[in-house]
């Protein structure tokens, strides 16, 4: 009988224990905006190391989006591209290749 209560108090704790884990995001998400006014436009390859290093550290899950600012106003279609990558870690890199080559084709 006490064999009996040992284990299902034993049960009941596994079951504890398991039901509490941590279920927050620890996604990250990383806005980058070029600026191409001026002399700065002469920047853009030192931009664009930035760019492939980020793509080298985010994780799946994570968000990364890539905009221009010229002259003073910023609009939708200043943003160059925009991405959360896939929680599969297959597709996320998938996802990065295309996003680099849409942010090099801009460059």
């Amino acid at each position: 009988m006490k064999k009996t209560i040992a284990i299902a108090l034993s049960l009941i704790l596994v079951f504890a224990v398991a039901g509490c884990s941590d279920s927050t995001s620890r996604s990250k998400g990383v806005y980058m905006l070029l600026d191409t006014s001026g002399t700065y436009a002469l920047e853009l390859k030192k931009a664009q190391s930035i760019l492939n290093y980020l793509l080298g550290v985010l994780q799946p899950g994570d968000t990364l989006a890539v905009a221009r600012i010229d002259t003073g106003s910023f609009s939708e279609k200043d943003i160059i591209a925009k991405i959360t990558f896939d929680e599969r870690p297959s597709y996320a890199n998938n996802e990065k290749r295309m996003f680099q080559q849409e942010v090099n084709t801009f460059v």
